[in-house]
């Protein structure tokens, strides 16, 4: 699974959209768009970041993402 797919799902299922995601990391709602449709990636601390909004380990969020 890419990450771009990974951060949409936990973030639907966590209930949550991408304007609340974005307030809480400080960031644009489109940045939060661009990570989901692959045009960009969070840097580590933005992931520690998202991990807290959505309740779940940096490990959660990478299982099973494609690295290249």
């Amino acid at each position: 699974m890419k990450l771009s797919k990974k951060l949409a799902k936990l973030r639907k299922i966590k209930k949550l959209n991408q304007l609340y995601v974005a307030n809480q990391l400080g960031v644009a709602r489109q940045t939060i768009s661009n990570w989901e449709t692959g045009v960009s990636v969070p840097d580590a601390y933005q992931l520690m970041q998202l991990a807290k909004v959505f309740n779940v380990s940096i490990e959660e969020i990478m299982k099973d993402v494609e690295v290249k």
